[in-house]
């Protein structure tokens, strides 16, 4: 394979890649794709914390990439450069973002309520606690809201 000399292109026509920007803590990180052009294709990768990746792939026998790698970092966010390139000339990309590492949901609490209640009388409301790591509340619903009728769900982060 030819090195390439210059800037990577940021946009390329021959290939794709899908790179996740946050994890669960202790998942792998599932990097998919595909390529159109050339016959061997090659990854490299970069974390901000030192760590670095480096696939070959055989793009005759597989044009899809499926790429998995256990990256065992801790809860944070991190800068992630990529580049992957094939044996063609032009086929060619630069990816250049961010990755969370996201702690997860480690206890969850709730009220109750009562068990009886007035139709249009009485208020009911149940409240929700959950203790999060960082960053990871980010894709629930929190704050306080009305859910039907005179149902509130109250959710509070700890």
């Amino acid at each position: 394979m030819d090195m390439y000399v210059g800037e990577p292109p940021t946009t390329s026509s021959c290939i794709s890649l899908n790179i996740p920007k946050s994890l669960e803590y202790g998942t792998e990180l599932e990097i998919t794709g595909s390529v159109s052009l050339g016959t061997i294709n090659a990854l490299a990768m970069d974390i901000s914390d030192g760590t670095g990746l480096f696939y070959l792939t055989d793009c005759g026998a597989f044009p899809l990439l499926n790429i998995s790698a256990d990256l065992d970092l801790p809860y944070g966010t991190y800068d992630l450069t990529a580049v992957d390139w094939t044996d063609h000339q032009s086929c060619l990309l630069l990816v250049e973002q961010t990755i969370t590492i996201n702690d997860p949901i480690i206890e969850v609490n709730t009220s109750t309520l009562p068990t009886l209640a007035v139709l249009n009388e009485t208020e009911l409301e149940l409240v929700v606690w959950i203790w999060v790591g960082t960053g990871s509340f980010d894709r629930w619903w929190k704050g306080c809201g009305t859910v039907g009728g005179n149902w509130n769900v109250v959710v509070l982060v700890v």
